[in-house]
């Protein structure tokens, strides 16, 4: 496929530049990066129709909000959640909700925000925010999308932060970031580079309990866990314009460098001697990416476009264990090593045709190589000092050969939008190494896309589709969890979780900042993953059988000056769900292992636009979390989550910012139950009570443009 893909694109790049461009369709207009618009220009237009509406919103209407930064407007775009995709299924497969000036960025690493965090306010000319039908752009199957429009006319234009966090848990030592980056044009070339850096830390204390199987405290452990590290990420992106064609090339490095660990006295309620377990935690990671795309037009009804990346990722963790009467005589029993190479290239083309009246099709094709070549090493105390243990699975390489065709159309029966896709995909996975496979899927994924707006304040989404869920490469190799003195071996034969989904929205938009959606969803999933016995007492990733997913999402923004409360907003949004799956173990229902059953997040901001100030809070409610293994049953709990901030723009035009983050001393509670064999089936061998506080942190930024 990926021969024939090059053949192709050797031919379209040959082919010499047609007059007319065949891309059209929702937030594709004449005025796309023109000059920006005139001061008397509205802040907010709308031009909706039956299938789809367009709310561009002027740059003029951010400025309430104080940005810096496109990103800082995009993150206040009304009734707007970012999604910037994931790190899966190739490059179709991964898009998020966010365009920048009709495409999306040829990049996996790098995502739409990380770009716009670099992009200069004076840069953007307007944000349009595309509901319904969204044939015609870089994303399909999104019901809302928002396009990010840049400045044709755009001069060079710098944006900085400075940032220094203080954790309180331990005062005095500051944490700084900085990041800087330029935008500028020349000639027929615009540019933006960019680089940032930041010293992290993260800690939490608390207590744990250890309970016997009898009910009674059998010891008590204060545990402390600190983690220190820097990271480093540079990055590029530029855009040569070739008449009504494009070159575009992106890139990006990064370095990440964490070293800590947890430090856990233990006292025996029996009265034996206390004593401490310490363990140790490295982590050294480089990642590299460069793609890019060429698009131009063929003729007066085709474009056509090609997209090239390839990413790499090496990564050394570092783990050891030691136990002893005091912490400089802790005996070292236990060290694991971990290298691994992720590695993915892909080359994918499109091409769009719009010689039939009323439809906009497109057709891809895109080939993809994954690969991990992962090297384990563990050691163990025998008595007589540290031993080289024998893992399966220990030194393993995996490699997916993988191909995705697909059919796409736009088109309106009526006053109903329509966004159909017909795709599949094969792909060979072959493992080598101590774990040997070698396996083949095939794969269809249509989707279909409703949209019906009874009037230009009204919308209703309806969705069908069919999900493929993407292998992690990581569940294939052995690992070892230090902390609960565990062994995950990696799984030669997972098979790719898939899922048929339908979901139906309804939103409402009122006034200039009010909007209301609510979604119902079910989802219809086959070959869950999860962690399955294989046998021997032991467990490893596996797929347990088929289960269901359903609920209910909210989300909006509702503007608070009939409370009296001028320029204030407040934003929400809100997740319940319920799932079910048949437990391998227990032959039971139970739900899906480390799925959170509701979540809600709610975020308020008053601007004082005359005295240019502005203050708010945002507060995160969290659902329980299950771990279901073998012979385990782990529950964790994150309490609610609550942040401050004041910010004002009165001093020569930056924006100075304070905030307090966790200020309820959010933390991670666990229940574990461990079994003396199968769970739920044996008698229960112990029980890890822990509550955990993870520390306040107090921060000062100063940020501009210039």
């Amino acid at each position: 496929m990926v021969i024939g893909i090059v053949s192709i694109a050797t031919v379209f790049v040959a082919y010499g530049a047609a007059p007319g461009d065949a891309r059209v369709g929702p937030g594709t207009d004449e005025t796309a990066r023109t000059p920006a618009a005139a001061a008397d220009a509205p802040l907010k237009r709308e031009d909706c129709s039956r299938s789809a509406c367009i709310i561009a919103y002027d740059a003029r209407f951010f400025d309430r909000y104080n940005p810096v930064t496109a990103l800082d407007m995009l993150r206040n775009l009304p009734g707007f959640q970012i999604d910037d995709g994931d790190n899966s299924r190739g490059f179709g497969g991964s898009a998020g909700n966010v365009l920048i000036n009709g495409e999306r960025i040829a990049a996996k690493s790098e995502t739409p925000s990380d770009v716009l965090a670099r992009t200069a306010v004076s840069a953007v000319e307007r944000i349009d925010l595309i509901r319904g039908q969204t044939g015609g752009l870089d994303l399909r199957g999104q019901s809302v999308v928002a396009n990010v429009v840049l400045r044709a006319d755009a001069g060079g234009a710098a944006a900085w932060e400075i940032r220094n966090t203080v954790n309180l848990p331990s005062p005095g030592v500051v944490f700084p970031f900085g990041r800087l980056s330029y935008s500028d044009r020349a000639g027929r070339i615009s540019y933006t580079v960019g680089a940032e850096a930041e010293r992290t830390q993260y800690r939490s204390e608390g207590v744990e309990e250890l309970i016997g199987g009898d009910g009674a405290l059998a010891e008590l452990r204060r545990e402390v866990f600190e983690n220190e590290g820097f990271r480093g990420a540079a990055s590029f992106n530029a855009e040569l314009s070739l008449g009504r064609g494009a070159v575009r090339l992106n890139g990006a490095v990064s370095y990440a460098d964490d070293d800590g660990g947890e430090r856990s006295e233990r006292a025996p309620v029996a009265g034996d001697p206390a004593f401490f377990v310490l363990q140790g935690d490295a982590d050294e990671e480089f990642s590299a990416e460069i793609g890019g795309d060429i698009e131009r037009p063929l003729g007066n009804e085709f474009v056509v476009k090609l997209i090239g990346l390839y990413r790499r990722e090496d990564e050394t963790n570092y783990g050891d264990l030691a136990e002893g009467p005091t912490v400089e005589a802790a005996r070292l029993e236990t060290v694991s090593i971990s290298d691994t190479l992720d590695t993915e290239s892909i080359l994918r083309l499109e091409l769009d045709y719009s010689g039939v009246s009323g439809h906009l099709i497109e057709i891809a094709a895109e080939g993809a190589v994954n690969r991990l070549d992962s090297a384990f090493t563990l050691l163990e105390d025998d008595g007589a000092g540290l031993a080289l243990q024998d893992v399966p699975g220990a030194v393993t390489q995996v490699r997916e050969t993988r191909g995705d065709f697909s059919l796409s159309d736009s088109w309106s029966v009526g006053p109903v939008g329509l966004d159909g896709v017909f795709a599949a995909e094969t792909s060979h996975i072959e493992q080598t190494g101590g774990f040997a496979s070698e396996r083949s899927f095939f794969f269809v994924k249509p989707s279909l896309t409703a949209t019906y707006a009874p009037d230009d304040e009204t919308q209703l989404r309806l969705r069908g589709v069919r999900e493929i869920g993407q292998l992690d490469f990581f569940d294939f190799v052995s690992s070892t969890d230090l902390g609960d003195e565990e062994l995950s071996l990696g799984n030669p034969d997972l098979a790719p979780e898939t899922a048929w989904t339908v979901d139906a929205s309804l939103e409402r938009r009122f006034g200039e900042v009010g909007v209301l959606t609510v979604t119902a969803f079910h989802d219809w999933i086959a070959d869950v993953a999860d962690v399955a016995p294989i046998g021997a007492g032991l467990e490893a990733p596996g797929n347990i059988g088929d289960g269901v997913r359903y609920g209910f999402s909210g989300e909006g923004a509702a503007p608070l000056d009939g409370l009296g409360l001028a320029g204030g907003r407040l934003d929400f949004f809100g997740r319940y769900q319920v799932s079910q799956v048949t437990d391998p173990v227990t032959g039971q229902e139970r739900r899906l292992s480390n799925e959170r059953p509701w979540r809600a997040r709610f975020e308020f901001r008053q601007d004082i636009t005359v005295q240019q100030w502005s203050w708010g809070w945002d507060i995160n409610f969290f659902g329980p979390r299950r771990f279901f293994g073998l012979d385990e049953d782990n529950r964790s709990q994150s309490r609610p989550d609550l942040d401050f901030f004041v910010e004002t723009t009165r001093f020569a035009k930056l924006r100075v910012r304070l905030g307090l983050d966790n200020a309820l001393n959010q933390g991670a509670d666990r229940d574990r139950q461990v079994f003396a064999a199968a769970r739920g089936l044996s008698p229960l061998d112990f029980r890890e009570r822990r509550e955990r506080d993870t520390g306040r942190e107090i921060a000062l930024s100063v940020s501009g443009a210039f």
